[in-house]
């Protein structure tokens, strides 16, 4: 499922023709074919598998959610403490989300 996703990027990408941001070689023939394979092995593995991945879809989006439920401010301000002595990118994308956070 999740190569699916990333072929219809790749398409919705070579296709936007306002920014150019992404080229490939023979345009969006590559990511349409690697879509249409995708769904050829979908059809070939049957049900219950499938059935299964958007099992994992769904407990994955409850989760991301209710990521705030979860969150600890604490926690956070610990690790970013111990961060601060070794900095790298870990401490720059927190950095980034403290107005999220």
């Amino acid at each position: 499922m999740g190569i699916v996703l990333v072929n219809i990027a790749a398409i919705m990408l070579v296709l936007k023709k306002t920014t150019g941001i992404m080229r490939l070689p023979g345009g969006p023939i590559v990511p349409i074919i690697g879509l249409l394979s995708c769904f050829a092995e979908l059809y070939l593995l049957g049900f219950m598998p499938i059935a299964w991945s958007f099992v994992a879809i769904g407990v994955g989006g409850l989760l991301y959610i209710g990521r705030k439920y979860f969150h600890n401010p604490v926690y956070h301000k610990e690790l970013k403490a111990e961060l601060e002595k070794y900095g790298g990118p870990v401490l720059r994308a927190m950095r980034k989300m403290e107005g999220h956070l």
